[in-house]
């Protein structure tokens, strides 16, 4: 999964916002929901927070104090229900719940973590943006964002593999 240099590629791409990331309490936000989440998503709340991606592709976070992106944990209950067209074999590993959304984009694409294993292996599964089609990336979520951003993938609208993309905190959209 993710380490250092994927991040690294990914500040490259995708400067972090001027204002920083978000603090989370990620142990007592383990104590308190049960929910343990991938280091590569914690070094990326820290340094870029809740907000979007050119305007394109919104990344939600655990409840941040004045965040509208904070709705991670709201997509917990019911998540499955969308996973109908999903193969079975990739859901048979893992128990309810199998997915979790973290990430969505304007024109209709879902990332979500397929949650078998430990959290550092959980895998992205990707709903196309309007289609039924799902793919299993196999990475974690800042290879995920690498790899769309540097446009080696297509599933969440398309993007070109532009040198450098945006990102605006929730801080920015309320300043």
């Amino acid at each position: 999964m993710a380490g250092r240099a994927d991040m690294e590629v990914l500040r490259r791409l995708l400067p972090p916002p001027a204002t920083g990331g978000d603090e989370v309490d990620w142990d007592r936000l383990a104590e308190s929901t049960g929910w343990v989440f991938p280091q590569d998503y914690k070094e990326f709340v820290r340094v870029y927070g809740g907000g979007d991606i050119d305007d394109y592709i919104s990344v939600s976070t655990p409840p941040v104090l004045g965040s509208f992106y904070d709705d991670l944990l709201r997509h917990v209950d019911g998540v499955d229900a969308g996973l109908a067209h999903v193969e079975p074999r990739l859901l048979l590993e893992a128990p309810p719940p199998h997915a979790l959304l973290f990430a969505s984009g304007s024109g209709g694409g879902y990332a979500y973590w397929l949650l078998r294993g430990a959290p550092d292996e959980w895998q992205v599964l990707v709903l196309h943006a309007r289609s039924p089609k799902w793919d299993l990336f196999e990475g974690g979520m800042v290879e995920f964002l690498v790899a769309v951003l540097s446009g080696s993938i297509d599933c969440m609208g398309g993007f070109s593999g532009e040198e450098t993309h945006r990102f605006t905190s929730w801080k920015e959209h309320i300043a």
